[in-house]
């Protein structure tokens, strides 16, 4: 579930953090026990809808699917405003949050599938 409990596993490979300072925001991935690398995004924000989480969005979904292909690179831009208003703008906006990346790529999937379903 998206912003659950960190757990550990094999399927868990990678996990996304964010939080705020006094006057900025942090979101970092985590890749392993010692591996962490900011994100690169400007001013990004959630707990609110906005150009800052709609950036966020972007980012987080480029990440998690590190597309190979053409088609799969269009995927973080068609899905990017869904997921920043109904999972990032959800986020608490004042506390620290965790995404697991699996759970990134499950709404991603669900997301495709009921826009197949629907057309």
């Amino acid at each position: 579930m998206i912003g659950a409990e960190v757990e550990s596993g094999p399927l868990h490979d990678r996990l996304y953090r964010g939080w705020r300072l006094k006057d900025s925001c942090h979101v970092v991935a985590v890749d392993g026990p010692q591996v962490n690398r900011e994100l690169p995004v400007s001013d990004p924000d959630w707990g609110a809808e906005g150009p800052g989480t709609q950036r966020l969005a972007k980012i987080l979904l480029e990440d998690a699917i590190a597309a190979p292909t053409a088609l799969e690179r269009r995927l973080p831009e068609r899905l990017s405003e869904s997921f920043a208003t109904t999972v990032l703008a959800e986020l608490p906006r004042h506390e620290p949050w965790i995404l697991w990346r699996l759970d990134i790529l499950d709404w991603a999937h669900e997301q495709l599938h009921e826009g197949d379903a629907g057309g």
